[in-house]
């Protein structure tokens, strides 16, 4: 649903938000854990960042986005405000709730 809302809990916490993260949140319905991937090789010392709008639908208490990567949107707004090509581009690093959304507005039941 997408009032559904995700809390990190454990080292997930810790992990700054990016637009251009080096690992991948992979959240699973029904499942109890949130699993962190790289998404390319990590340097010793350097922060772990996910896109938090790869897990919440609408983020509520987002607002500007400070991560000062070259692919920075300028806010932390949501899945539901991310363009297609940065949807496909994170694959299954999007929240498992989140794709079935997108799977229901483009082939709604009984239309």
């Amino acid at each position: 649903a997408a009032d559904m809302h995700v809390e990190p809990d454990g080292v997930a916490v810790l992990m700054n938000h990016s637009c251009d993260p080096n690992c991948g949140v992979v959240i699973r319905s029904g499942a109890r854990e949130i699993e962190i991937r790289a998404l390319r090789p990590i340097a010793a010392g350097e922060e772990i960042t996910i896109d938090y709008d790869t897990f919440e639908y609408e983020v509520t208490l987002g607002g500007a986005c400070r991560c000062g990567s070259l692919k920075c949107r300028g806010r932390v707004a949501g899945y539901k405000h991310l363009s297609s090509d940065v949807k496909a581009r994170y694959g299954e690093f999007i929240a498992e709730y989140l794709r079935v959304i997108d799977a229901e507005a483009t082939h709604p039941v009984g239309v």
